[in-house]
């Protein structure tokens, strides 16, 4: 009987404890053109609105940095090429830049479309600033990995398997067995 109340609890907390940790993955973007460097990231897969498919994608807001200085905020719009729109992306700083479509669609549910960046590197022409001629950009997209963060306080299921363990070397201690 002892060895089952020991076994009950242990299989109990395999059930509910989380089998992997999860880890984000993100794209690093380095564009470099202009005598400036960008970096920022974005999330690899993203979701939007069903009604932007058709023409612009816009990824969420985030924020890097301008020749190494942080605290930067950026919009960045991803051109589907979809009518062969030969435009790649809009980049708040920049403007629009024409080059290969940089996303592919991964899934559509409902009213939600999800999106994937392709990483690897571009050369990316601004047509509409420049006055001399088109300005020339490198845009690289990198994959990256954020491990997990640990969580600050212990999960309850971290708590009741720690529980459950001392009470039962607890009990184990205290029973003695019986005399024939």
């Amino acid at each position: 009987m002892r060895k089952a109340l020991f076994a009950l609890p242990l299989f109990a907390s395999a059930l509910i404890l989380p089998r992997t940790a999860n880890a984000d993955t993100t794209d690093l973007f380095t564009i470099t053109g202009d005598s400036n460097t960008y970096t920022f990231t974005l999330p690899q897969q993203f979701t939007f609105p069903v009604e932007y498919h058709l023409v612009t994608v816009p990824a969420p807001t985030t924020t890097g940095t301008i020749n190494g200085v942080g605290g930067q905020t950026f919009n960045v719009h991803f051109y589907t090429g979809i009518g062969n729109t030969g435009d790649s992306l809009s980049f708040d700083q920049v403007g629009v830049l024409a080059g290969p479509t940089l996303i592919s669609f991964v899934s559509s549910t409902g009213n939600t479309d999800t999106a994937a960046i392709d990483p690897g590197s571009y050369r990316l022409i601004d047509y509409a600033h420049s006055i001399t001629g088109p300005d020339y950009y490198d845009l690289a997209i990198t994959p990256e990995t954020t491990p997990p963060t640990p969580p600050a306080v212990p999960e309850p299921s971290t708590l009741i398997l720690l529980s459950t363990g001392a009470l039962a070397l607890l009990l184990a201690t205290r029973i003695t067995p019986p005399t024939s």
